[in-house]
């Protein structure tokens, strides 16, 4: 079983996995859940205060349907947005 098929059977079983070694470009990878940006903020700067995470990367990821609503809510602002210098 290669990493990939890992990974969908421990997200179909929705097991929650927070730390894995990995190969590449980073050592490991961690995925949490938070309430919030913020709170999740709040815990990478901790993190990151202690000087043994260097080189700290981060991504925001969304369900599907959630996504879906970022895309409704950008396609509204299209219409009234003007960059600057046009009419």
């Amino acid at each position: 079983m290669c990493a990939r098929q890992r990974i969908r059977a421990i997200t179909a079983a929705n097991i929650k996995v927070p730390y894995a070694v990995t190969l590449g470009e980073y050592d490991f990878l961690i995925v949490a859940d938070a309430p919030s940006e913020k709170d999740m903020f709040s815990v990478l700067l901790v993190g990151a205060g202690t000087g043994s995470v260097a080189n700290l990367n981060t991504s925001l990821a969304w369900i599907t349907a959630e996504a879906m609503d970022a895309f409704s809510k950008a396609q509204a602002l299209v219409t009234p947005y003007r960059p600057a210098g046009r009419a």
